[in-house]
């Protein structure tokens, strides 16, 4: 059985755990990542950027939501920051230069 993409909490967060990992991993210090969804949730949307901005070395710049209020249907991004520290040891653990 494949390994899926999709970790779902029974406090209703979900997050492409495998996807978000595997693109720090590929920045380098100074880089910059966004992490989006198509959600109103804050379980969904920015507690997990900033669940995984700290222990990933990554500082969270910027949060923007937009609800139906703001003529959609609900989206969030979160604009993360590689510190170089901590990406140098990430790539060091996954074998990248």
């Amino acid at each position: 059985m494949p390994t899926p993409v999709w970790v779902v909490t029974l406090a209703g967060g979900a997050v492409g755990v495998a996807a978000v990992w595997g693109a720090a991993r590929a920045l380098r210090p100074g880089g910059r990542m966004i992490y989006a969804t198509c959600s109103l949730l804050q379980c969904e949307n920015g507690a997990q950027a900033r669940a995984f901005a700290a222990p990933a070395g990554f500082e969270l710049e910027e949060e923007r939501n937009l609800t139906p209020l703001d003529g959609g249907d609900g989206f969030d991004m979160s604009r993360l920051r590689c510190n170089s520290r901590s990406s140098e040891g990430r790539r060091r653990r996954s074998g990248s230069r």
